[in-house]
This record gives C-alpha cells, structure tokens and sequence, in this order.
C-alpha cells in the first residue's frame, strides 16, 4: 500500500462487510454516522464532510475492478486507458504526470474552467432535464481525465446513495449527466513552471427526487 493509499484508509472506519467494487468492504466516513438529516453544520465540519466524501469517491474508484490494469498504475485513484471504454483519439500529454486532484503543488497554477465554478453550474444545468421521482436520491460522480490541451476522456461514473453504498440511478440520469460532462469544453490545465500538463478532475452531483440540487467541487 502506497502513502496515498494509507492516508485514505486512516481517514475511514470500517465496518462489517458489505461490497465495494474489488474490495469487499464497508467503507464509512467517520462523520457519517454524526448529526441527523437537517441539522445545520458548522463551515469546518462542512469542509471536512466535504473532504472526507472526495477520499471516499476516490478509495471506490481505486477499488473498482473496471479499467484497472495495474501497469503503469501507481496512485490511489488513476484512471489508466481501457480500450472497452476510451476514446483512442484522446491524447495524455504524459502519461506518467497526471496530477490528482488531491496534490496540489505551491508552485502551479490550478487549474479551472472558463466562467469558473458559476459558469460551469450554469452550462450543466440548462442542459439537465429530468422528471421529478422519489425514488432518484444519492450521488453521482464522474471523474475523467483533462490533458494539456484542455480536452477531456477517460470517463468513469460511480452511484451511490445518501448513506455512501453503491446503487443504481435511472440510465437517463447517468447517460444525460456524461453527456454533459463530456460536452464541457472549457477546460483550463493546470501549469507548472509556466508549462500546461494533464490533471484528474472530477464532478460529483447530489441528486434529490432527479434533480441536482448541488454540483461539487
């Protein structure tokens, strides 16, 4: 287990067994089990909720046995090609510094998306469509790939429900959110030393009742 990976797992508490893509565990925040629904947090244990979801959706992804090859694959989360899945004309700039989301360097410029975060909002959401079901509630995140140019691939989707176990959502809700986020073409890479280079990015939506009623980060 890399450094990386040991982070992630002393962020967790592991409870029982339940299924998790490859790894056959019950993985939980610890803050899962903390205020009930409709309480307000404080800004500090928002951000730790925050930052303790992103490790989960990374630790799941890392687990799932879909695209996982394991040459060349060396951190927690790395998406690596799969020629079931990926578009072959997409292009890693180099395929052996791809930054992850949770590095960040003083040193680079992050990377973004034109019109920021509002934008961004604004371009999915005028986009989505979908009719209101009780049975539509959890959490769809979709990672990919943004190389030095700006462009996108590698795309993989994880569901998950409120309490952090993985389910199914409506195929027209998952289909309609990849296409949307395949169709965001206003990447900005990241840079370091002035020199544009590859990055993970990911979008995760809270999604209640079909509708998304929160897009993270």
């Amino acid at each position: 287990m890399n450094l990386g990976q040991k982070m992630v797992y002393s962020t967790w508490v592991l409870e029982g067994s339940a299924h998790f893509g490859a790894c056959h565990q019950k993985v939980l925040p610890n803050t899962a089990a903390g205020k009930p629904f409709g309480v307000e947090y404080s800004y500090h244990e928002k951000k730790m909720k925050q930052t303790i979801f992103l490790l989960l959706t990374i630790f799941v992804f890392s687990c799932s046995p879909v695209g996982h090859d394991k040459v060349g694959e060396n951190n927690v989360g790395d998406i690596p090609f799969d020629k079931n899945m990926d578009d072959e004309s997409f292009k890693i700039c180099d395929e052996t510094n791809i930054n992850q989301y949770y590095v960040r360097y003083s040193a680079d410029t992050p990377p973004g998306y034109q019109g920021e975060k509002k934008g961004m909002d604004k371009a999915i959401l005028s986009k989505y469509s979908f009719q209101p079901s009780e049975q539509e509630n959890g959490y769809v995140t979709i990672r990919f790939v943004v190389n030095c140019k700006g462009e996108t691939g590698r795309f993989r989707i994880e569901e998950m429900d409120f309490a952090y176990k993985p389910r199914k959502f409506d195929s027209k809700i998952t289909n309609q959110l990849l296409e949307i986020v395949k169709n965001l073409k206003e990447w900005i890479p990241r840079k370091s030393d002035g020199e544009s280079l590859d990055f993970y990015q990911y979008l995760t939506f809270k999604i209640e009742k079909g509708q998304i009623v929160k897009i993270q980060p």
